[in-house]
């Protein structure tokens, strides 16, 4: 009602600007000329087609860019949709969607020039069915929408900091239930300055933010998706990347079918015409079935299967499994294991601290897999947490890494038999549960936290021994495909 309303007295305004002979220049999202035939077949592989299968067990439960929970949603829309700009090899920001961007001499403002051969893929939400051109104005839309209250908070946390107008704009669009409360209309920081073209003010000089603005959260998609259809971009996404969504069978396979037409066309290795994401049980049910050839490559291999394959160093596989596999380290994720002292259950640090003690004990640590490495800390219980976000658990582990808080929390339940208090795993909180332990998706923040434990996870992929080529960057959730060679005809 707050929206509707607001458009009309907008709608209003603007005409009366115009009667009064007022200049108002506005954006409007529509068809913008394609320079290439999007029908075009150049770049279709003369050779047989290849498709390439990735196994998971973190499942996914929405494709929407802005439902992104954990490292396996993370790799799908990589494929599927493209930011301003993405990560390359060595996790520097290339151009995607922007061919190119200047940076003012103060650091703060930064100028885009969007490609004009960047296309959304075809779609029933078009009025036509063909994918237009992407747009400065849904650059504006997608920053605006992670503010929304409709949507999970982590994107807009992960830029409100950054951008100009930015946290002001998110307060009152996730705290404001009048009309008359509006004050923001817009981010202020992000302006469409012409079709092709998007402005970005930052609120202090931030080094890191062309690559920030490679981060999935940062998707750009088209806002035709979420008129009259429904789903949104929950189990139909719409991107301009180089696959585009085929079909998805119950919740354990995804087919994605390459974009010939996408501007970009070594992102891929050239064969390569398809993409399936099958999602299993658990991580033998995995394993088995890259061991039998229904799956190609394990990107993110769990804490039981490191515990199986690598060897006592952790930087190479044990003997018996070299001859028939390749392994890839894929990155490194820093997390902390903190107490929130505010919540929901009433656990004080008394309570826990002979629950914590079981961390540290030899049994708990020799089941711990060695890609996991804790460094304990003494906490004060006293302190206050001013950044909570979930306050329901006493336990947190700020890392999207799901498996390995399953795995954890459980040898840690195994560990505590003889102790009163029981672990819980979820996001239903209990009062006659006295432990919890929870994943959140922002970072560990120790100024903030009583963090008990600093946590490194080291990532590992395994992919068949004939397929060659496949890289990674350092952060979990990218891995690139332009190099992938074959020694034998592995995959099918």
């Amino acid at each position: 009602m707050r929206f509707s309303l607001y458009t009309a007295l907008l709608i209003s305004f603007l005409i009366f600007l115009s009667a009064c002979g007022a200049s108002t220049e506005v954006v409007e999202v529509r068809e913008r000329a394609r320079s290439v035939d999007p029908t075009a077949e150049a770049g279709i592989p003369q050779d047989e087609p290849l498709l390439i299968r990735f196994g998971e067990t973190e499942k996914l439960r929405s494709m929407d860019p802005l439902f992104i929970h954990n490292s396996s949603a993370k790799r799908i829309a990589q494929f599927i949709y493209e930011g301003l700009t993405r990560l390359d090899e060595n996790g520097e920001a290339a151009p995607a969607i922007a061919s190119s961007w200047e940076v003012s001499s103060d650091s703060l403002t930064y100028t885009f020039s969007l490609r004009n051969d960047a296309f959304f893929h075809d779609t029933d939400a078009f009025t036509s069915g063909r994918g237009r051109a992407a747009t400065a104005e849904d650059v504006v839309y997608i920053f605006h929408r992670m503010a929304s209250f409709e949507v999970p908070e982590q994107a807009g946390r992960l830029f409100a900091e950054h951008i100009r107008g930015f946290e002001a704009y998110m307060v009152q669009e996730r705290n404001s239930y009048y009309e008359q409360d509006i004050v923001f209309e817009e981010i202020t920081g992000i302006e469409a300055v012409d079709e092709s073209t998007v402005r970005i003010t930052l609120n202090a000089p931030y080094a890191g933010f062309a690559e920030l603005l490679a981060s999935p959260f940062a998707s750009v998609y088209p806002r035709e998706v979420f008129d009259g259809r429904q789903g949104g971009l929950h189990s139909s996404p719409v991107g301009t990347g180089p696959f585009r969504f085929s079909n998805a069978s119950a919740d354990t396979l995804i087919t994605l079918e390459r974009q010939f037409t996408h501007y970009d066309e070594g992102r891929i290795a050239e064969r390569v015409t398809s993409l399936e994401f099958r999602y299993f049980e658990s991580e033998s049910a995995l394993f088995t079935a890259i061991s039998s050839g229904r799956i190609d490559i394990i990107p993110q291999i769990g804490p039981q299967t490191a515990k199986i394959i690598l060897n006592e160093d952790a930087d190479g596989l044990s003997p018996g499994y070299e001859q028939n596999y390749n392994l890839m380290h894929s990155g490194t994720e820093q997390a902390a294991l903190s107490f929130i002292s505010s919540n929901f259950a009433r656990i004080s640090g008394d309570d826990l601290r002979p629950v914590i003690q079981v961390l540290n004990d030899e049994n708990y640590q020799n089941e711990i897999p060695r890609t996991v490495e804790f460094a304990f800390h003494d906490f004060d219980e006293t302190e206050n947490d001013t950044l909570v976000s979930s306050p329901a658990f006493p336990l947190r582990i700020g890392s999207p890494a799901d498996s390995y808080v399953t795995y954890l929390a459980g040898l840690h339940a195994n560990e505590l038999d003889d102790y009163e208090p029981a672990i819980f795993l979820g996001n239903f909180p209990n009062r006659d549960l006295q432990l919890f332990w929870a994943n959140d998706f922002s970072p560990p923040s120790p100024m903030t936290e009583n963090v008990i434990a600093e946590i490194t996870l080291s990532h590992f992929a395994i992919s068949k021994s004939g397929m060659q080529g496949i890289e990674f960057n350092g952060h979990p959730w990218w891995i690139s495909l332009s190099n992938l060679s074959l020694t034998d005809e592995t995959p099918s």
